[in-house]
């Protein structure tokens, strides 16, 4: 055991980033989305554990419909040991979650205890994540979007998370002064993109990262490949290298080739900008 002054100290230093969970709080129906970072239960428990070893404890009370969670700590009276231990007892108020109320209310009640102990207290102090989604519009498939605009309930134009928003393949990383405060924040998508700088006022979204679709010929032309002749499926193996549209479009003015050909090479421009 220790003083409770030592205790606080262990257990108030910052949760690392791998300790710390994302999730879309709100979209906008502009793709705007503000992301909200927050601590599992188990960040609370394994502190604990890390800290205190056995000399702690979680207890529950309802008081007037409300559910309260408390964490006990056993502590020293004195550093040399004397005195008689003592039990530290912080209590805080849970909000029930959208899922099992009872159980969303004891969680809730439960890290809330933690940060009046100093575990995570820093996420108060992170600077707001709020940076723009790829819509339908700025990828070259649906299913790579992050968001589309949908009706609310009450008649009002949201934005809703879609299949391209895949947070937990983020990689994120956080740098702090000697103050424990947060000196810069950055997240990357899950393609290595930099979509989140705590250090620039707008994170807009990036030009030009939208991933491609692989690229394939059309079956009816593609089962034909191994007949045509050599200067025509080097031309195919050409094109499939090429970036832009214009640079596949301009084989047609070099070569002369059939118009299942063509097709063929058209198909696969028009998978590029």
């Amino acid at each position: 055991m220790a003083t409770k002054e030592n205790i606080l100290k262990e257990l108030s230093k910052p949760l690392t980033i791998n300790q710390i969970e994302f999730r879309i709080q709100s979209i906008s129906v502009n793709g705007w989305a503000t992301i909200l970072a927050y601590k599992d239960a188990r960040v609370d428990m394994n502190r604990l554990d890390e800290v205190c070893g056995i000399n702690w404890q979680r207890d529950h009370k309802e008081i007037k419909g409300v559910v309260y969670g408390g964490i006990g700590i056993r502590v020293e009276a004195n550093e040399d040991g004397s005195g008689e231990p003592y039990w530290v007892w912080r209590w805080d108020a849970g909000t029930e979650s959208n899922t099992e109320k009872q159980k969303g209310e004891a969680s809730d009640s439960y890290k809330r205890a933690g940060f009046n102990f100093g575990i995570g207290r820093e996420l108060y102090d992170y600077p707001r994540i709020f940076l723009q989604l790829k819509g339908i519009k700025d990828v070259s498939e649906e299913k790579y979007a992050e968001f589309k605009a949908k009706t609310s309930q009450g008649g009002k134009e949201i934005g809703t998370s879609h299949w391209g928003l895949d947070l937990k393949k983020w990689i994120w990383d956080i740098e702090f002064d000697n103050n424990n405060q947060v000196k810069r924040f950055t997240g990357k998508d899950q393609h290595g993109v930099l979509r989140y700088d705590s250090n620039k006022e707008f994170n807009s979204l990036p030009k030009g990262n939208a991933p491609k679709p692989k690229v394939e010929v059309k079956n009816e032309v593609k089962s034909n490949i191994n007949t045509l002749p050599k200067i025509t499926k080097e031309l195919f193996t050409q094109a499939k290298t090429y970036k832009t549209k214009a640079e596949i479009e301009n084989l047609f003015t070099k070569y002369s080739m059939d118009d299942k050909v063509k097709i063929a090479l058209q198909n696969i421009a028009d998978t590029l900008k």
